[in-house]
């Protein structure tokens, strides 16, 4: 079963979050340790042990992510985005 998590977006034009699936210990051609935002096309780097795949969040999860993420930086007041399981 593959591990879960949401992540925003690292390029300053998009900065959208979206869902990366990550798997291990696949024999697959696919890149390893590639994420691509499905958004705007980005490409970050993960573990390089992994496949990523990536798709965005639904209108719901997207707007939920961004309530989230103001609360954080209202509290936090650091302005970075968490990560969430």
């Amino acid at each position: 079963m593959p591990n879960q998590q949401t992540m925003e977006c690292m390029s300053p034009d998009c900065s959208r979050p979206f869902k990366i699936a990550r798997f291990s210990n696949l024999d697959t051609s696919w890149e390893r340790g590639k994420i691509v935002c499905p958004h705007c096309g980005a490409v970050m780097t993960g573990p390089s042990n992994f496949v990523y795949l990536a798709y965005p969040l639904t209108e719901a999860e997207e707007q939920r992510f961004d309530a989230n993420k103001q609360e954080l930086q209202q509290r936090d007041g650091d302005g970075q985005p968490a990560m969430d399981d």
